[in-house]
C-alpha cells in the first residue's frame, strides 16, 4: 500500500484523476491541499478527507510525513515551487504537464531527484491514449519503416471559457497556449519523431484585444533527420485534430475526439476514407453506450490517466521498474517548448 495526497482539486481531478486513483487498489489518498479554502472542502467532504486538509504544500509535508507520494495537478506555472517543495521532502512526486514552464527549471528538478533519490513522473497522459499507443507500437514493430515527417494539427475552439479559473485568461503571462494547450501535442511530435533540432519557420498571432496568442505555425527539423509540421490554433472556423506520421514503409493517421486509428500505404479512395469513419462512429457510439449502461471500473475518459497511474505505482511498489514518463523523458519535449517560448513570449 502507498499513501497519497492531492495536491489541487479542480475539475479535472475530481473527474478524471480520481476515478482513476480510487481503481488502483494498492493507493490511499490520504489528504488533501488547496489554496482555494471552498473547493478544498467541498473535494473533502465528497472524499472523506476533512481531517487531513490543507492550505499549502509546507503544512502537508510538515503534518504527513509518511507519505509516499504527491499527486500535483495545479496550474503549470505553480509546479516548479511544488515540485520542488515535495522533492526536497523526499516526497515521489507526479505532476500534471507541464513540468515547469523553464528549461532551467526542469533540469533542477532532475538534479534535486537524483540526489534525494526521489521519483518524478509526468503526467503526458496522451502518450497512453489506445490510438497512441498502437502508433507507438506499429513503430516499434517496424511497420512505418524510418520516419520522414510528424505533424500536429489542432484547430480549437475559444481559449476561454466561463468555467475557467482567471489564470487562464492571463495567457501571456502564464503562457497557456503552449505550455497547458499545445503540449500534449507537441510532446506526440517529439516522442515520435525525437528531439527537435531547429525551427525552420514560426508563425505565431498575438491577439492585443485578448491579451493571448491564438495561434503557433511552425516548421521543424528533428535530430532524426525528419522535419514536422505544427499547426494549433484556437478559435479557429472549424474544430478538429489530426496526428500524422509519416514513414518509408506505410504512414499513420490519428484522429482525436472521437479518436480513430489508421496504418496505411498507398492510394487511398473515398470508400477507404467512409468505412474508416463508419467504424470510428461505431466505436465511440458503442463505448458510449456501454459505459452509460454498464458499470465501468474506470470511466473512458480517465483510461489514460489510469494506465500513467497504474505504472507509476508500480514503480513505487518495485523500486526497480522505472517511472512510465521521468524527467529524462520528457527533456526533448522540454526543450522543444523552450525554443517556441523564446521566439513566441520572449525570454
Amino acid at each position: 500500500m502507498v499513501r497519497g495526497a492531492v495536491v489541487g482539486c479542480g475539475d479535472i481531478v475530481g473527474e478524471v484523476h480520481m476515478p482513476a486513483w480510487h481503481a488502483i487498489p494498492e493507493v490511499r489518498l490520504d489528504a488533501v491541499c488547496d489554496t482555494n479554502s471552498e473547493r478544498r472542502m467541498a473535494f473533502a467532504c465528497k472524499h472523506n478527507l476533512n481531517e487531513k486538509s490543507y492550505s499549502s504544500m509546507h503544512d502537508l509535508l510538515e503534518k504527513e510525513p509518511d507519505l509516499n507520494f504527491v499527486t500535483i495537478a495545479t496550474p503549470g506555472f505553480t509546479h516548479y515551487e511544488l515540485c520542488r517543495e515535495a522533492i526536497d521532502a523526499g516526497v515521489h512526486v507526479l505532476v500534471e504537464k507541464p513540468l515547469t514552464l523553464r528549461m532551467e527549471e526542469a533540469l533542477d528538478l532532475q538534479e534535486r531527484a537524483q540526489k534525494q533519490g526521489v521519483k518524478v513522473c509526468v503526467g503526458h497522459t496522451y502518450r497512453f491514449r489506445e490510438p497512441v499507443i498502437r502508433a507507438k507500437e506499429a513503430c516499434e514493430q517496424g511497420l512505418v519503416g524510418e520516419i520522414y515527417q510528424v505533424n500536429v494539427i489542432h484547430h480549437g475552439e475559444s481559449l476561454f471559457h466561463a468555467s475557467e479559473p482567471p489564470w487562464r485568461y492571463k495567457e501571456h503571462e502564464n503562457k497557456v497556449l503552449l505550455y497547458e494547450l499545445a503540449i500534449h501535442f507537441l510532446d506526440l511530435q517529439v516522442y515520435f519523431a525525437g528531439p527537435v533540432r531547429e525551427i525552420l519557420f514560426l508563425k505565431a498571432d498575438y491577439n492585443p484585444h485578448l491579451k493571448a496568442n491564438t495561434r503557433v505555425y511552425a516548421l521543424v527539423e528533428h535530430t532524426s533527420g525528419a522535419v514536422g509540421i505544427v499547426d494549433y490554433q484556437v478559435f479557429a472556423s472549424s474544430n478538429y485534430s489530426h496526428f500524422e506520421i509519416f514513414g518509408t514503409a506505410n504512414d499513420i493517421r490519428i484522429k482525436f475526439f472521437p479518436h480513430y486509428y489508421r496504418l496505411y500505404s498507398g492510394r487511398i479512395n473515398p470508400l477507404d476514407e467512409l468505412y474508416y469513419d463508419f467504424l470510428r462512429i461505431k466505436d465511440f457510439v458503442l463505448a458510449t453506450l456501454s459505459g452509460r449502461f454498464q458499470k465501468e471500473s474506470v470511466p473512458r475518459r480517465a483510461l489514460p490517466h489510469y494506465r500513467l497511474f497504474r505504472r507509476f505505482v508500480n514503480s513505487l511498489l518495485d523500486d526497480s521498474l522505472p517511472v512510465p514518463v521521468s524527467i529524462e523523458n520528457v527533456l526533448p519535449t522540454m526543450e522543444f517548448l523552450e525554443m517556441l517560448r523564446t521566439r513566441i513570449y520572449g525570454s
